[in-house]
């Protein structure tokens, strides 16, 4: 069994710097970022002839988890983006302020990057 992120959305409206943002900085600091699009493949060359797979992508339109998500995460990874020389100090500020208007916002709508499962008997 597998369950990973696919980091390759960032999908808000109305649109905000932080979610573009976010997605660089997955796809630099993060070992596998897109791994979730290669499970069922990884699964099949392991000798897997009989699996199940799905995704699940979540939304949020009233102020839920996933806008608190990106910016909690944002503020987790801005040291390493930081050290990495992946940002300056200045744009990590102006990336949590963005964070801050998206999390705040009554009226964004935001989707969460997908999670992607398999299971498989091998």
């Amino acid at each position: 069994m597998a369950y990973e992120p696919d980091c390759c959305i960032e999908f808000c409206y109305p649109p905000n710097a932080a979610m573009e943002r976010m997605s660089y900085l997955w796809r630099h600091l993060f070992p596998h970022p897109l791994i979730g699009r290669q499970l069922v493949h990884l699964f099949r060359s392991a000798g897997a002839a009989i699996y199940s797979a799905g995704a699940v992508l979540g939304m949020d339109h009233d102020q839920g988890i996933y806008q608190r998500w990106y910016r909690m995460t944002a503020e987790a990874v801005g040291p390493a983006a930081i050290s990495k020389k992946l940002m300056t100090p200045k744009e990590f500020d102006h990336l949590l302020a963005s964070a801050r208007e998206l999390e705040t916002d009554p009226q964004s709508v935001c989707f969460k990057l997908p999670d992607v499962w398999v299971i498989a008997n091998l």
